[in-house]
């Protein structure tokens, strides 16, 4: 049975959303690359990483991406053993695009260990099959959702969009660790620790450019008003 009420103490230690997998969309562009992320957020403390490449159910099919996903993991970790590099624990994941009827797939090969899905909502007005969508996912499968960086979606939502969200049950809510770059977001962060509803961090890395893996500042600014990771698991 899932169980999200209980809290673990910061500090976080695991970035749940990261596209650290050569190779396999718009992230990492080759294992050297993904070593360099990897070690950045070791050096910041992150001990377990879970790689959540993009998913696109009308582009491929869950496993013929497991197979992909797999192939790219096996590069990456022999580019680190010949380097000798000191890296977090890979979880295999995805960040899995929602679109109609995507829930009725069959969705093991997307989630990761600890029995959680990655669900990325569309950049537009929230509608209600999307939450139909996730609320499949939650009642209807032995995951639980994971909504991806949640305050990305400030610029397409209104309060009445967001508060049906925060009605969804046995639903995670992730973070962006960007997310103290702005006003709003800060905002939308610290009402969601007051909300007190299962929250957890990711760092959403890309690359070492525009999207780099920074944690740190994000688990500081967590950790002065209070804020506690959910406890994860199945």
């Amino acid at each position: 049975m899932k169980n999200m009420s209980e809290k673990q103490n910061l500090p976080f230690q695991t970035d749940w959303h990261c596209h650290v997998l050569p190779k396999m969309d718009d992230g990492a562009k080759h294992a050297a690359e993904s070593l360099v992320m990897l070690r950045m957020l070791y050096a910041e403390g992150i001990r377990t990483v879970v790689a959540t490449p993009h998913y696109y159910a009308h582009r491929e099919s869950p496993r013929e991406f497991a197979k992909r996903r797999q192939a790219a993991l096996e590069v990456l970790l022999q580019e680190a053993e010949a380097q000798r590099a000191q890296i977090p624990k890979i979880l295999l994941g995805a960040e899995v695009h929602i679109e109609r009827n995507v829930s009725a797939l069959e969705l093991s090969p997307l989630a990761n260990e600890a029995g959680i899905l990655l669900l990325e909502l569309p950049f537009q007005k929230l509608k209600p099959w999307m939450l139909r969508e996730i609320e499949n996912v939650a009642y209807g499968t032995e995951f639980t959702p994971m909504l991806a960086h949640v305050e990305r979606y400030l610029p397409y939502y209104s309060k009445a969009d967001y508060a049906a969200l925060w009605t969804l049950e046995q639903i995670v809510f992730q973070v962006n660790t960007t997310f103290t770059e702005h006003f709003r977001t800060r905002h939308m962060f610290k009402s969601l620790v007051k909300k007190d509803l299962p929250l957890v961090l990711g760092s959403d890395a890309h690359n070492m450019q525009s999207r780099p893996p920074t944690v740190r500042k994000a688990e500081r600014y967590a950790r002065a008003i209070g804020a506690v990771e959910a406890k994860i698991y199945r």
